[in-house]
């Protein structure tokens, strides 16, 4: 910084000088100095310019102005390193958990499907077998001994039903008289229960009223009532 003011001020000095030299005793007017004055006046003027090396003041003259040392950080940090694992272990376990609610819901889909099959196939089953049942397979006599095979066949079974019917109707019969029978005898039992308890009441009842009565008639004529028993 001083070799620099020092530089400028003698480049002013010397301009100074140059000018003050062209000048006349006297004087010139205006005109006159101007017409005086060369086309390179100015171009004799030694402007003295150093390199920007010798103006820069040297670290021992400022050491302030000497950048602090910055360490270089390297690319791959341990922080770095640190975030980069959290962020892979987060998406790995998004990830994970996504997958497995995706299959989750995919098999439970799966297994209500696969049910809903099963019960349309039990379903169809029992409705074949029911079919089956009801038109048995028919196959038409060849001759007239055929039919009268078939139609005697056919009366033995009907004769056959009407007498498991006639049998669940008399045994049916049955059971509904016996069940009638059973409660109209549980009835009269009730009954007779009641009135014995009630024919009981009454005679204690009254019982005790005519004990009450002979121990105040007693009382009354100036007997002491020490006990009384029944004959």
């Amino acid at each position: 910084m001083m070799r620099r003011s020092f530089f400028m001020l003698a480049a002013k000095a010397a301009a100074t000088h140059n000018s003050l030299a062209g000048v006349p005793e006297g004087g010139l007017s205006t005109t006159e100095e101007a017409a005086s004055q060369p086309s390179n006046f100015f171009g004799k003027v030694e402007v003295a310019t150093g390199s920007v090396t010798d103006a820069s003041p040297s670290a021992a003259e400022r050491p302030e102005l000497l950048q602090s040392y910055v360490e270089p950080k390297p690319f791959v940090s341990a922080r770095r390193l640190q975030l980069f694992t959290a962020s892979m272990v987060l998406g790995i376990t998004s990830m994970a958990v996504i997958y497995f609610l995706m299959t989750k819901s995919i098999s439970e889909n799966l297994e209500a499907q696969q049910m809903q099959l099963d019960t349309i196939a039990a379903k169809n089953k029992q409705a074949i077998e029911e079919r089956d049942k009801l038109f048995k397979e028919f196959s038409a006599p060849s001759s007239l001994d055929d039919i009268k095979m078939k139609m005697s066949l056919y009366e033995k079974e009907m004769e056959r039903n009407e007498v498991a019917l006639h049998q669940s109707t008399s045994a049916l019969h049955t059971e509904v008289l016996y069940r009638l029978k059973s409660w109209w005898n549980s009835c009269l039992t009730n009954i007779q229960d009641a009135a014995d308890r009630f024919a009981k009441s009454i005679d204690s009842r009254n019982e005790a009223g005519v004990e009450y009565n002979i121990r105040a008639l007693l009382e009354n004529r100036g007997y002491e009532v020490v006990k009384l028993e029944k004959l």
